[in-house]
């Protein structure tokens, strides 16, 4: 990396900007366990063990009636669903060479309902909301959500909103 002086690396370093540890395992159909552990994350410049996720999915909970990928669920610690480029974490996965200015992300402890439909796509959850270690002693929770629709095979658009509940 090697950026102007006032800039993040203005001294041409290298640097580990990013190493995990994966597992996912399915449980039984449609149902998988998944886990990660970050090592180096490009928000902290330290090496470090964190559990980043860990949850169950549930794929294809709309199949029970016959109605494939619409419902799917997830449970436990995962990212926050706000915007589009928390589906792009990994640096391996993103296009861009650094995080767009509106990235606005992170992982909390909750409940996630997601799908599709035709064009459309979806995500909501409600988490715990505002501290990181998945506790956060009060009642009140925070929402996200978030819509998407391909009118086009090259053209995507979404919506997000979130509400983050007592801080």
């Amino acid at each position: 990396f090697h950026s102007q002086a006032k800039g993040k690396a203005p001294n041409a370093e290298f640097r580990v900007d990013e190493a995990k540890l994966q597992l996912e395992a399915p449980v039984w159909k449609d149902v998988y366990f998944y886990s990660e552990v970050d090592l180096a994350t490009r928000e902290d410049p330290d090496l470090h063990l964190y559990l980043s996720q860990i949850y169950l999915d549930f794929d294809n909970v709309s199949g029970l009636w016959g109605q494939d990928g619409i419902l799917k669920v997830r449970a436990g610690k995962f990212y926050i669903p706000f915007g589009e480029e928390y589906q792009l974490r990994y640096a391996i996965d993103n296009p861009l060479i650094s995080h767009s200015l509106s990235d606005f992300w992170g992982n909390d402890v909750g409940l996630e309902l997601f799908g599709s439909a035709g064009q459309f796509s979806y995500a909501a959850a409600v988490q715990n909301g505002g501290v990181p270690d998945g506790r956060d002693y009060n009642a009140d929770k925070s929402i996200a959500g978030r819509i998407g629709y391909d009118p086009l095979s090259w053209l995507h658009l979404s919506v997000s909103a979130m509400r983050t509940g007592a801080l």
